[in-house]
């Protein structure tokens, strides 16, 4: 490393050495100095400290040090510029007009409710709603083009076969559609609380939010089991033992059956071939 280099960047790193220091040893030395903010510097002044340090040491690819340095420098210099971030963010809700609440002995920023910070979940879970709402509807343009195409396949069995295969994306493009309705009470509930100042009980909205909440599977099932003729025939012969006896040993028979049919169909075919060649 040259020198032009490396004394600006010991200098540097001397200086931010000997502040952190001196911030920590200020806070064990005053507890009475210790405040919401200067804890908070506390905390980065360590951060700043091990990222001073490893920057005083010149750069020599032999040397064991080497081994460390890197390593030291990725775990503490980032942390630097995160716990940065963390303070503007306090400190742009510190600064931020706040209204108390006197009945609660609570302290709001601005229109930021305590809800907001414990249940806030519910924006990450609207917000993926919203992405799979936005899909719903390109879905939908989707399976309109492509239902057309399939209308104009001439081909009997890949029509067919592609009329099955859509509507399989048909059913899967229910399931989020379901997922919305489901949730709608919970999320005018929770809207209310957090945008209102005192909202009203509801008996009826708790009702349906405790309700469809956790009904999910239920109407997954219905989609992908009951409306589907296979699946369900399947699933309702298991809860009867001879019907499902009846099935097993009605298959058999229903292909002996068509063999016989198709044979006596080729033999008459034939039969008839013969009885026109002969009359001619």
């Amino acid at each position: 490393m040259s020198f032009q280099i490396f004394f600006p960047d010991l200098v540097g790193a001397f200086l931010g050495v000997l502040g952190s220091i001196i911030i920590i040893f200020v806070h064990f030395k005053f507890p009475e100095l210790r405040t919401f903010y200067r804890k908070l510097v506390f905390v980065l002044s360590i951060y700043d400290l091990f990222s001073a340090l490893v920057y005083t040491l010149p750069g020599h690819y032999v040397h064991g040090i080497c081994v460390f340095q890197p390593a030291i420098i990725a775990c503490f210099v980032p942390m630097t510029g995160y716990w940065n971030a963390a303070i503007s963010i306090i400190t742009t809700l510190k600064i931020t007009r706040n209204v108390s609440d006197q009945i609660l002995n609570r302290t709001y920023w601005c229109w930021v409710k305590e809800i907001y910070l414990t249940e806030l979940h519910y924006f990450v879970w609207w917000s993926f709603l919203f992405i799979s709402l936005i899909f719903y509807f390109y879905t939908v343009f989707k399976i309109r083009v492509v239902f057309q195409e399939i209308s104009r396949l001439q081909n009997f069995v890949v029509k067919e076969q592609s009329q099955k295969n859509l509507e399989t994306q048909i059913r899967m493009s229910l399931i989020p559609i379901v997922y919305i309705l489901i949730i709608i009470p919970t999320s005018v509930k929770r809207g209310r609380e957090m945008f209102q100042k005192n909202p009203k009980d509801y008996p009826a909205l708790d009702f349906l939010q405790a309700l469809f909440l956790s009904t999910q599977g239920f109407f997954d099932c219905i989609i992908f089991v009951f409306t589907v003729k296979k699946v369900r025939t399947r699933l309702f012969s298991l809860f009867s033992k001879s019907d499902s006896i009846a099935v097993i040993e009605r298959e058999p028979l229903i292909q002996v059956m068509n063999e016989s049919y198709d044979a006596h169909d080729k033999l008459g075919s034939d039969e008839e071939f013969k009885l026109s060649h002969l009359e001619k």
